[in-house]
């Protein structure tokens, strides 16, 4: 967070307070060192989902990887329930596969589903997350049967452009990008 955003953000905040900060995956390379920095600056809890915690403080590395990486946020993370999002329209899934403690957040009043990691959306098509950066792509895709379930108006991803759900964008999904090796 640039130094001068700070002023405005804490002005932003005391007109509409930010009760939390709900990460769908804390990787370091989208969250970790933006999420310390909320820390630093606000007096918020931050949450994750409980299969997510034993890798951001750093116990043990994720899988596929050799190595503990450095989150800046080891036992600062409370764990997310369902009770915190309570008094919310807001429900939240695990949608394992891009990282094991990955989730996504469905606001049920606007019918909007915020993927974050899960999908890489562009106009008409869902895409995975870069299978690099994810621990298990196929898993990833099974997660994503979440939007059949739910069947959102609108998804929207961290990475692409929100989305108009239809019941052919799963099966399509899944038919272009199953890896069976």
């Amino acid at each position: 967070m640039e130094r001068t955003s700070v002023p405005f953000l804490q002005f932003f905040l005391s007109i509409v307070p930010l009760l939390d900060l709900s990460r769908t995956t804390p990787y370091k390379r989208n969250a970790g060192y933006s999420a310390a920095k909320w820390l630093k600056y606000f007096d918020i809890p931050i949450y994750a989902h409980t299969k997510e915690l034993t890798y951001i403080n750093g116990e043990i590395p994720y899988p596929n990887k050799k190595v503990v990486e450095e989150t800046k946020l080891a036992y600062m993370i409370k764990p997310l329930s369902a009770q915190i999002l309570n008094d919310l329209p807001i429900t939240y899934y695990l949608t394992p596969g891009h990282s094991p403690g990955h989730v996504v957040y469905y606001h049920e009043i606007d019918k909007v589903l915020m993927a974050g990691d899960l999908f890489i959306t562009s106009k008409t098509d869902l895409h995975p997350p870069v299978k690099k950066f994810s621990v298990d792509i196929n898993e990833n895709i099974d997660s994503g049967a979440i939007i059949d379930k739910i069947k959102p108006n609108i998804i929207s991803s961290s990475h692409g452009q929100d989305l108009i759900y239809n019941e052919n964008l799963y099966q399509k999904y899944v038919f272009w990008y199953w890896d069976e090796n």
